[in-house]
């Protein structure tokens, strides 16, 4: 399990399930939808805010948390595989996530 940075938010959970978005404006919400409120204000739902979410702890940062990743292929189709892969590694070299990318 990787460390965690300590927060005084709860832990939480996150699923991202691929299979219930058409548009990448859907994985967006969805994921706004799940994280602080605080965090979503200045939040660009894009990769490049996201990147600075989770690397930096910008608008967007999720706290402690761990997040799914459901229905890879699907994603792939929306996002295109080499910024899929981007979101996966990002997420991997998170310290304060766990994440589970399943198919």
């Amino acid at each position: 399990m990787k460390d965690k940075v300590e927060s005084d938010q709860e832990y939480r959970r996150i699923i991202l399930d691929g299979y219930s978005y058409k548009t990448k404006s859907e994985f967006w919400d969805d994921y706004t939808d799940q994280i602080p409120i605080d965090s979503v204000k200045c939040f660009g739902k894009n990769l490049d805010a996201f990147s600075d979410a989770i690397t930096g702890g910008g608008p967007g940062f999720p706290g402690n948390c761990s997040i799914e990743i459901i229905g890879i292929k699907k994603l792939t189709e929306i996002f295109g595989k080499s910024d899929m892969n981007l979101i996966i590694d990002l997420l991997k070299r998170a310290r304060f996530v766990d994440s589970k990318v399943e198919e």
